[in-house]
């Protein structure tokens, strides 16, 4: 008994090593089979708090370094009864893990009904149910269901409480608005949204606020309002402390589509067709929708035959994984279905 109980105590205090989930990602980037050896060296812990830590970590690295067989197995035993009187939150925590997982291997309609499951979970956490209604708003966007991602964000507007919250809800609402091709409504939204940003000091959101402005200024063609704004954008990138390089891509790419309107020129024409060779690395910053605009807008035969080989290359090339749908089914079977 007296062994058992010292092998016990030096389980926890190894499990206590990794409380912070930046060091299982750490570790996790040295050795793919971190997680899982992890899994199945404490799947056996007691419940205790500090196992419903460790275990909690192991299942959020998994979904993170996407890796679905050891983040299913760990959900499934993060859902366990025994953990009932550590925790009455966890179930909507591991769909709303599970749903960035289906996410991340491109199954949009599993990952809706992930989250939708979440929100019968997170009934009295509004805090939660704010996350759910974010994170369910992007397969929505994805699938061109927009409609629903609206409704999404208006359902996560009225709950929401804190204005890092708030403020990340109207940026998605003006954003789904370009997307849905809304531009003026748009426009409207990121001026505001860019001065108020603009007042609190230079931010990633003020970037990317002014950023925004600037392309529903260019897919609108009202190019002497883009050069209103244009300097307090660039003035906003080249504060910004941390990496700027794809915000002021973006932005010399719309300021050659500019130029080529207002002074066409052959050199313009030039600039306009490398820098749009050049871009498909946007693509995964959500932008190759106004790229593909940028090209019509030029509407110049030779840049178009130019930059389509490019602009056709499958810039989203990565292997997707299955992801087992024992966690969906055991927690929601109607959504399963």
């Amino acid at each position: 008994m007296l062994i058992s109980s010292l092998y016990f105590i030096a389980v926890l205090t190894t499990a206590a090593e990794f409380p912070n989930p930046k060091e299982f990602i750490k570790l996790a980037a040295s050795d793919p089979h971190f997680t899982a050896k992890q899994f199945q060296k404490y799947k056996h812990l007691p419940a205790s708090a500090g196992a419903l830590e460790l275990h909690t970590n192991i299942f959020s690295t998994s979904v993170k370094i996407n890796d679905p067989i050891t983040a299913v197995a760990s959900g499934l035993l993060l859902i366990d009864k025994r953990w009932d009187n550590i925790s009455n939150t966890r179930h909507a925590k591991v769909l709303n893990g599970l749903g960035i997982l289906y996410r991340k291997n491109e199954l949009y309609e599993k990952a809706i009904s992930a989250y939708q499951c979440a929100m019968g979970y997170a009934a009295d956490n509004q805090k939660v149910r704010v996350q759910l209604l974010l994170n369910m708003y992007s397969p929505q966007r994805k699938l061109g269901l927009y409609n629903n991602a609206a409704d999404s964000l208006k359902q996560a507007q009225r709950l929401a409480t804190e204005e890092q919250a708030k403020r990340r809800i109207q940026q998605k609402i003006a954003t789904l608005n370009l997307k849905a091709g809304k531009h003026e409504l748009a426009q409207r939204q990121f001026i505001k949204l860019f001065r108020d940003d603009s007042l609190k000091g230079t931010s990633e959101d003020a970037v990317r606020s002014g950023l925004n402005l600037l392309d529903s200024l260019v897919l609108q063609r009202k190019y002497r309002q883009f050069w209103r704004y244009h300097n307090s954008v660039k003035q906003s990138i080249f504060d910004l402390k941390v990496e700027n390089y794809h915000y002021f891509y973006h932005y010399l790419i719309m300021e050659a589509v500019v130029n080529a309107k207002m002074a066409p020129s052959q050199v313009q024409f030039n600039r306009v067709a490398y820098a749009l060779e050049k871009s498909t690395f946007l693509y995964s910053y959500g932008l190759e929708d106004s790229l593909k605009k940028y090209v019509k807008i030029v509407d110049i035969p030779w840049v178009t035959r130019h930059v389509r080989p490019f602009m056709q290359q499958n810039v989203y090339a990565h292997s997707t994984k299955k992801v087992p749908d024992s966690l969906l089914i055991q927690l929601c079977k109607k959504e399963a279905k």
